[in-house]
Protein backbone atom coordinates (compact mmCIF):
# COMPACT_ATOMS: atom_id res chain seq x y z
CA UNK A 1 0.00 0.00 0.00
CA UNK A 2 2.64 2.43 0.65
CA UNK A 3 3.99 1.84 -2.68
CA UNK A 4 1.11 2.31 -4.05
CA UNK A 5 0.54 5.44 -2.53
CA UNK A 6 3.45 6.66 -3.47
CA UNK A 7 3.06 5.61 -6.94
CA UNK A 8 -0.23 7.30 -7.20
CA UNK A 9 1.45 10.64 -5.69
CA UNK A 10 4.05 10.20 -7.70
CA UNK A 11 1.70 9.59 -10.78
CA UNK A 12 -0.41 12.55 -9.47
CA UNK A 13 2.71 15.20 -9.72
CA UNK A 14 3.30 13.82 -13.21
CA UNK A 15 -0.36 14.91 -14.05
CA UNK A 16 -0.46 18.20 -12.75
CA UNK A 17 3.08 19.31 -13.67
CA UNK A 18 5.51 17.89 -16.89
CA UNK A 19 9.07 19.57 -15.52
CA UNK A 20 9.16 17.02 -13.06
CA UNK A 21 8.98 13.99 -15.71
CA UNK A 22 12.01 11.56 -16.44
CA UNK A 23 13.56 12.14 -19.75
CA UNK A 24 14.82 9.61 -22.33
CA UNK A 25 17.73 9.61 -24.80
CA UNK A 26 21.31 10.43 -25.04
CA UNK A 27 22.53 13.14 -22.40
CA UNK A 28 22.70 16.07 -25.08
CA UNK A 29 18.80 15.30 -25.48
CA UNK A 30 17.83 15.21 -22.02
CA UNK A 31 19.90 18.34 -21.34
CA UNK A 32 18.04 20.39 -24.01
CA UNK A 33 14.92 18.97 -23.34
CA UNK A 34 15.22 20.56 -19.93
CA UNK A 35 16.14 23.57 -21.21
CA UNK A 36 13.07 23.57 -23.21
CA UNK A 37 10.76 22.55 -20.20
CA UNK A 38 12.44 25.02 -17.75
CA UNK A 39 11.71 28.13 -19.99
CA UNK A 40 7.73 26.71 -20.62
CA UNK A 41 7.64 26.23 -16.62
CA UNK A 42 9.95 29.06 -14.87
CA UNK A 43 7.61 30.68 -12.61
CA UNK A 44 6.10 33.92 -13.91
CA UNK A 45 8.30 37.05 -12.81
CA UNK A 46 7.77 40.93 -13.15
CA UNK A 47 7.91 41.32 -17.37
CA UNK A 48 10.34 43.25 -18.22
CA UNK A 49 10.34 46.48 -19.26
CA UNK A 50 9.18 47.68 -22.86
CA UNK A 51 12.80 48.99 -25.35
CA UNK A 52 13.13 52.33 -25.45
CA UNK A 53 11.65 54.15 -28.32
CA UNK A 54 14.12 55.39 -30.99
CA UNK A 55 13.11 58.74 -30.01
CA UNK A 56 13.97 57.99 -26.50
CA UNK A 57 16.87 56.16 -27.34
CA UNK A 58 18.41 58.50 -29.63
CA UNK A 59 20.96 60.86 -27.99
CA UNK A 60 20.20 64.54 -27.64
CA UNK A 61 23.18 65.84 -30.06
CA UNK A 62 23.09 63.65 -33.14
CA UNK A 63 26.29 63.34 -33.92
CA UNK A 64 26.53 63.57 -37.76
CA UNK A 65 24.34 66.63 -37.07
CA UNK A 66 26.32 68.50 -34.11
CA UNK A 67 23.59 70.43 -32.81
CA UNK A 68 21.35 70.48 -29.79
CA UNK A 69 17.81 69.37 -31.91
CA UNK A 70 16.51 69.12 -29.05
CA UNK A 71 17.06 72.59 -26.94
CA UNK A 72 16.55 74.42 -30.67
CA UNK A 73 12.52 72.92 -30.88
CA UNK A 74 11.83 73.37 -27.68
CA UNK A 75 13.20 76.85 -27.64
CA UNK A 76 11.47 78.02 -30.51
CA UNK A 77 7.96 76.01 -29.50
CA UNK A 78 7.99 77.73 -26.16
CA UNK A 79 8.44 81.22 -28.18
CA UNK A 80 5.87 79.65 -30.76
CA UNK A 81 3.74 76.76 -30.01
CA UNK A 82 1.93 77.13 -33.27
CA UNK A 83 5.38 76.48 -35.23
CA UNK A 84 4.58 73.60 -38.20
CA UNK A 85 6.60 71.33 -39.67
CA UNK A 86 7.22 73.81 -42.63
CA UNK A 87 8.18 75.98 -40.07
CA UNK A 88 10.60 73.93 -38.08
CA UNK A 89 12.33 73.05 -41.18
CA UNK A 90 12.93 76.62 -41.85
CA UNK A 91 14.80 76.74 -38.81
CA UNK A 92 16.85 74.16 -38.54
CA UNK A 93 17.21 74.73 -42.65
CA UNK A 94 18.68 78.29 -40.84
CA UNK A 95 20.72 77.49 -38.43
CA UNK A 96 23.04 75.04 -40.21
CA UNK A 97 22.90 76.91 -44.08
CA UNK A 98 23.45 80.45 -41.66
CA UNK A 99 23.14 83.70 -43.45
CA UNK A 100 22.29 84.57 -46.53
CA UNK A 101 23.70 86.60 -48.80
CA UNK A 102 23.50 90.50 -47.76
CA UNK A 103 21.32 92.94 -49.10
CA UNK A 104 22.98 96.71 -50.05
CA UNK A 105 22.82 99.31 -47.67
CA UNK A 106 19.59 101.18 -49.09
CA UNK A 107 17.73 97.82 -49.08
CA UNK A 108 18.53 97.04 -45.34
CA UNK A 109 17.17 100.91 -45.06
CA UNK A 110 13.96 100.58 -46.46
CA UNK A 111 13.51 97.06 -44.57
CA UNK A 112 14.05 98.78 -41.58
CA UNK A 113 11.74 101.66 -42.58
CA UNK A 114 9.01 99.24 -42.66
CA UNK A 115 8.99 98.28 -39.33
CA UNK A 116 7.68 99.33 -36.34
CA UNK A 117 10.19 99.16 -33.36
CA UNK A 118 9.19 96.85 -30.14
CA UNK A 119 10.03 96.21 -26.79
CA UNK A 120 8.32 92.90 -27.03
CA UNK A 121 10.72 90.70 -28.53
CA UNK A 122 14.02 89.08 -27.80
CA UNK A 123 17.11 90.78 -29.39
CA UNK A 124 18.34 87.50 -30.55
CA UNK A 125 17.34 83.75 -30.49
CA UNK A 126 20.71 80.81 -30.79
CA UNK A 127 20.28 78.48 -33.37
CA UNK A 128 23.20 76.70 -33.84
CA UNK A 129 25.82 76.04 -31.36
CA UNK A 130 28.58 75.31 -33.30
CA UNK A 131 29.01 77.60 -35.62
CA UNK A 132 26.90 80.57 -33.70
CA UNK A 133 24.14 81.30 -35.84
CA UNK A 134 20.96 83.33 -34.31
CA UNK A 135 18.06 85.19 -35.47
CA UNK A 136 18.39 89.11 -35.11
CA UNK A 137 14.74 90.57 -34.37
CA UNK A 138 14.72 93.01 -36.30
CA UNK A 139 11.79 95.48 -34.43
CA UNK A 140 13.41 95.40 -30.93
CA UNK A 141 17.23 96.03 -33.09
CA UNK A 142 15.06 99.07 -33.85
CA UNK A 143 13.65 99.56 -30.02
CA UNK A 144 17.40 99.79 -28.67
CA UNK A 145 19.01 101.83 -31.39
CA UNK A 146 20.14 100.32 -34.13
CA UNK A 147 20.65 101.72 -37.40
CA UNK A 148 20.43 100.87 -41.36
CA UNK A 149 24.66 100.68 -41.49
CA UNK A 150 25.23 99.11 -38.50
CA UNK A 151 22.59 96.26 -39.86
CA UNK A 152 24.24 96.14 -43.09
CA UNK A 153 27.80 95.85 -41.27
CA UNK A 154 26.41 92.65 -39.22
CA UNK A 155 24.45 91.13 -42.34
CA UNK A 156 27.99 91.76 -44.17
CA UNK A 157 29.32 89.39 -42.52
CA UNK A 158 28.11 86.31 -44.76
CA UNK A 159 30.46 87.17 -47.17
CA UNK A 160 32.21 84.30 -48.08
CA UNK A 161 30.33 81.78 -46.25
CA UNK A 162 30.05 78.70 -47.92
CA UNK A 163 26.84 76.71 -46.38
CA UNK A 164 27.26 72.51 -45.18
CA UNK A 165 24.36 70.94 -47.25
CA UNK A 166 25.58 67.23 -45.90
CA UNK A 167 24.78 68.72 -42.52
CA UNK A 168 22.44 70.26 -43.38
CA UNK A 169 20.69 66.53 -44.65
CA UNK A 170 22.07 65.05 -41.36
CA UNK A 171 20.18 67.86 -39.18
CA UNK A 172 16.89 66.87 -40.99
CA UNK A 173 17.08 62.86 -40.53
CA UNK A 174 17.88 63.78 -37.18
CA UNK A 175 15.12 66.29 -36.51
CA UNK A 176 11.98 63.75 -36.52
CA UNK A 177 13.79 62.08 -33.31
CA UNK A 178 14.28 65.41 -31.57
CA UNK A 179 10.87 66.32 -31.95
CA UNK A 180 9.15 63.05 -30.91
CA UNK A 181 11.71 63.17 -27.53
CA UNK A 182 9.80 66.37 -26.29
CA UNK A 183 6.00 65.08 -27.55
CA UNK A 184 5.91 67.22 -30.71
CA UNK A 185 4.27 65.97 -34.45
CA UNK A 186 7.20 64.24 -35.74
CA UNK A 187 5.24 62.24 -37.90
CA UNK A 188 3.93 65.39 -39.52
CA UNK A 189 7.67 66.65 -39.82
CA UNK A 190 9.02 63.31 -40.81
CA UNK A 191 5.81 63.44 -43.50
CA UNK A 192 6.97 67.17 -44.75
CA UNK A 193 10.69 66.49 -44.99
CA UNK A 194 9.99 63.30 -47.10
CA UNK A 195 8.53 65.49 -49.28
CA UNK A 196 11.45 68.33 -49.32
CA UNK A 197 13.78 66.13 -49.82
CA UNK A 198 12.86 65.40 -53.09
CA UNK A 199 13.05 68.66 -53.65
CA UNK A 200 16.65 69.06 -52.32
CA UNK A 201 15.84 70.72 -49.25
CA UNK A 202 14.68 73.89 -50.73
CA UNK A 203 14.08 77.44 -49.42
CA UNK A 204 10.96 78.22 -48.10
CA UNK A 205 9.05 80.55 -46.20
CA UNK A 206 7.11 80.80 -42.85
CA UNK A 207 3.60 79.26 -43.05
CA UNK A 208 0.77 81.38 -43.58
CA UNK A 209 -0.92 80.97 -39.44
CA UNK A 210 2.99 81.25 -38.44
CA UNK A 211 3.33 84.63 -40.37
CA UNK A 212 0.00 85.76 -39.26
CA UNK A 213 -0.09 85.31 -35.41
CA UNK A 214 3.57 85.86 -34.82
CA UNK A 215 4.92 87.96 -37.76
CA UNK A 216 8.32 87.20 -37.78
CA UNK A 217 10.95 90.22 -38.77
CA UNK A 218 14.23 88.77 -38.25
CA UNK A 219 17.71 88.20 -40.33
CA UNK A 220 19.92 85.02 -39.78
CA UNK A 221 23.40 86.48 -38.60
CA UNK A 222 26.51 84.70 -37.22
CA UNK A 223 26.52 85.68 -33.31
CA UNK A 224 30.46 86.76 -33.85
CA UNK A 225 29.69 89.93 -36.47
CA UNK A 226 27.09 91.57 -33.72
CA UNK A 227 28.29 94.78 -31.68
CA UNK A 228 28.57 94.86 -28.02
CA UNK A 229 25.99 96.22 -27.44
CA UNK A 230 23.86 93.64 -28.48
CA UNK A 231 25.48 90.19 -26.94
CA UNK A 232 26.28 91.92 -23.45
CA UNK A 233 23.88 91.62 -20.51
CA UNK A 234 21.97 94.46 -19.60
CA UNK A 235 23.27 96.24 -16.76
CA UNK A 236 22.34 95.48 -13.52
CA UNK A 237 19.94 98.04 -11.15
CA UNK A 238 20.17 98.61 -7.05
Amino acid sequence: MRRRGAAIAAGGAEATSSCARPLPGPTWVRRAAVLLLLAGCATPSTPAPAPPTAAAAAPAIDPRCGMDLRRLFADELALRPDAAPQDLYLLVREAVLGPQPPPDEAEVARLLASLQPAANEPIIEDLDEVQGTVRLHLRKWLFIGGNAAELHEVLAGAIGHLPDGRRLEACLEAAPAALEALGGDAEGLAAYLEAKREEAWPAVEHSEKYKKTYQPAYRVVFRRHLPPWVTAPPPTTG
